[in-house]
């Protein structure tokens, strides 16, 4: 038996339709289970209760601060999915 589960990109994509706003709080899921299966943690990863962006662009993903070798790891997983 195979398994017919969808991709975590797969999942992502199913969250942005055209010309609707994706909920933040699915946006903080799918991006948490992304970096988790790239073994990268945002401690600080959650969805800004602050309405002041809200008008204009929309509501924002928090993403916090991280240590330096955190930010290597995630530009490396960026960097490697542009080449995928």
């Amino acid at each position: 038996m195979t398994d017919q589960s969808p991709t975590l990109a797969e999942q992502a994509a199913a969250l942005r339709t055209e010309g609707e706003e994706v909920d933040p709080d699915s946006a903080v899921q799918a991006l948490g289970l992304a970096l988790r299966s790239a073994d990268i943690m945002l401690p600080d990863l959650r969805a800004d209760d602050c309405l002041c962006g809200h008008i204009s662009t929309g509501p924002l993903i928090e993403l916090g601060s991280v240590r330096p070798d955190v930010a290597v790891a995630l530009a490396e997983v960026i960097a490697k999915g542009t080449r995928a």
